[in-house]
Parts: structure tokens; sequence; C-alpha cells
């Protein structure tokens, strides 16, 4: 309840000690102002509009009061403003207006119009606007490629878009992306962001897994993954392990390995190969050691120690192939020299 000074004018004083109560008093009184005058009452509506901004149910009462005041003064276009305003304070918290769409078809061309009818031809809103819609998501089993509208370096401060094609070069489908550098699996069916996440084809976390201990199988739907006592993976049991993505996990092998002082990498994941490459690791990503194991049966089917220096290990996706680079940097006059070593039986197979 409003109490005004004896004195003084009380909208003012309204407006400044109380505008929400003002604000309410001047939309209901409609009918009053309707009877005794316009100008009063579009005078009490202009003042406490200005006093109380806030989207309240109260401000929006007083905007169509404001509205059917311009509209009874023959002033169409203040009306039909007064309306606009209405319809934007009861948006709650306050937001741009904007348009969305559902049961549209992908890859089609829509006309939309939008037309508001005061009745008054001066006063009516139309607008018109034409968009085609993407093709959504790429429909499961088909193997893809993606990649992103814009470069990798760009800020990223807004959903990246990716566009997905098939391996005929056709364009399978369309996503955006929160996640940046993300890297996907072999078909493309999902995404690894840096933190260990996996995203399915709409950008939907699936799992999430130590970035450092676990890779990507060559089927796209398993992993590999090492533990360490005490970690996440493997519920503190040493070894090496895979599973589907986010799916339960088995242990492939005891890792008596595991106590070795450096730490552990690995390097590739084949279920259609049947095997994991592991290595004991250094600091500066460089090797020491490599094993290539059976994932069905747990069995060392290639072992390799690197003395010295070290090196660089790079590994097929099936596991059959490791690129080594010896030494792993410049040595005084030494030039780096990689090779190409098939795991089946160590034979090199190329040089460079």
């Amino acid at each position: 309840m409003l109490a005004a000074p004896a004195t003084g004018r009380p909208t003012q004083y309204a407006a400044e000690n109380d505008p929400e109560g003002g604000l309410r008093l001047a939309g209901a009184s409609w009918e009053l102002w309707f009877a005794r005058g316009q100008t009063e009452g579009r005078r009490w509506l202009a003042t406490f509009l200005d006093a109380a901004p806030q989207p309240t149910r109260y401000r929006s009462r007083a905007l169509r009061s404001a509205a059917t005041r311009a509209t009874g003064q023959h002033s169409p276009l203040a009306g039909a403003q007064g309306v606009l305003a209405l319809s934007m304070a009861r948006l709650k918290p306050p937001v741009q207006l904007g348009s969305s769409y559902s049961g549209l078809r992908a890859l089609t061309r829509y006309r939309a119009t939008v037309t508001v009818d005061y009745g008054v031809a001066s006063a009516n809103i139309r607008r018109q606007w034409t968009f085609t819609t993407e093709p959504g998501a790429p429909p499961l089993g088909v193997p893809i490629i993606w990649y992103s509208t814009t470069p990798p370096s760009e800020p990223q401060t807004e959903p990246r878009r990716m566009v997905a094609i098939d391996w005929h070069g056709k364009l399978a489908g369309t996503m955006y992306l929160t996640a940046a550098d993300v890297r996907q699996t072999a078909d493309g069916s999902s995404f690894i962001a840096p933190d260990g996440t996996y995203l399915d084809r709409n950008g939907v976390s699936i799992a999430s897994s130590d970035p450092n201990l676990s890779i990507a199988a060559d089927d796209s739907t398993s992993i590999c993954a090492l533990a360490y006592p005490g970690g996440a993976a493997g519920a503190g049991q040493p070894g090496l392990f895979t599973g589907p993505i986010g799916g339960p996990m088995r242990r492939v092998a005891m890792a008596d390995w595991l106590g070795a002082p450096s730490p552990l990498g690995i390097f590739a994941c084949s279920v259609a190969g049947d095997r994991a490459v592991v290595g004991d690791m250094e600091d500066r990503g460089i090797t020491t050691s490599i094993r290539v194991i059976a994932l069905s049966t747990g069995r060392v089917l290639y072992q390799r120690s690197y003395a010295g220096l070290g090196a660089r290990i790079s590994s097929s996706r099936d596991g059959r192939y490791l690129a080594e680079q010896t030494p792993p940097y410049e040595v005084g006059q030494l030039t780096a020299v990689t090779m190409i070593r098939r795991t089946a039986d160590g034979r090199v197979v190329a040089r460079h």
C-alpha cells in the first residue's frame, strides 16, 4: 500500500520509494483512466514504467494498459509498440527474441513469414526470410571423415560447425561441437576430447578415460587402457584393459612391468589385429622399450628395448608396424634415422 505524504506529487513519491507498487496500481487502474481521461493515465504509466524496468507481471499488465491507452487515443503505431513491448516483458529472464523450428526436413529450403495484424495497416508488422536446413547427424554405420569449417587456431567463442563426408566425398551430416581440438575415431562415429571425454555424433558425452593412458581401438567401438594400482581404471588392479567405449573393461594381462620407475604409454589398440602396443616412457616422450600384447590371451607377441638414448615411437593403427626414430633428437654430429619395423618378426622393412 502506497502512503504518500500530504504534500507533494504522489506519483513522484511512489516512483522514488515504491516503483513496483506504483506500477501495480497504475496497471490495475485502466478503467478509471478510461473514464476520467487518457492523459492522466498515460502520465502515470510512463512514470512507473521508467521507474520499474524489471520484467515482472505488474510491468506486463502496465504495458498492456499502455497499449490499450495508445490505441484508444487513435495512435495505432504506439499501440503496436506497446503490444510488442508487452511480449518482450513477459520473457523471464529477458532474452533476445529469436526463432526456433522443429519437424523440418533435412537439406530443404524454407521460407518463413511472420505477420502481426493490429487491424490498422500502418501498424501491422510483416517479416519474411528464407533458410536451408542442415543435414543433421550422419546415419549410423556409415564411415565418415569430419572437418571443421573454422580454423582450429581461431578462438572458439561459440560451438564449432563440423561437417562430415563419406569415403566417396559426399556430404553425410553436420553438427555443432563445443569441445575444441577433438580427435575422431577411425570411422568417425565418435570424438575424443583432450580431457579424454568421448562424444557421439551428436556431441553428447558417452564415456571418459585418462587421455594419457588410453586409446581408441581400430573398430571405433572399443578402447585399450593401462591401469596403475590405485588408479580409476581397472579398480586399482595393474594391467592392460580393454572393453567397449563407456562399457565394462576386462583385464587383458597382468602387468608386472608396471612396477618399472618410468611411466607407461600406449601406442595402438587393434581389435581386428588382436593386439595392443605399449611401452615404457621417459621424459620428452622418449621410449625405452616396447611390447606388443595379444588382446585375446595377454601373451607378449613382440618386445624390444632401445638402449642408450631411447627412441621416438609411432605405431600403425593395427600394431603391425613401428616407426622408430633413433636417436630421438639431434646429438652432436649424429643425425636421426627413422626405421619401419615389422612386429611379426622384428625385421626392418624400410629406412629413411
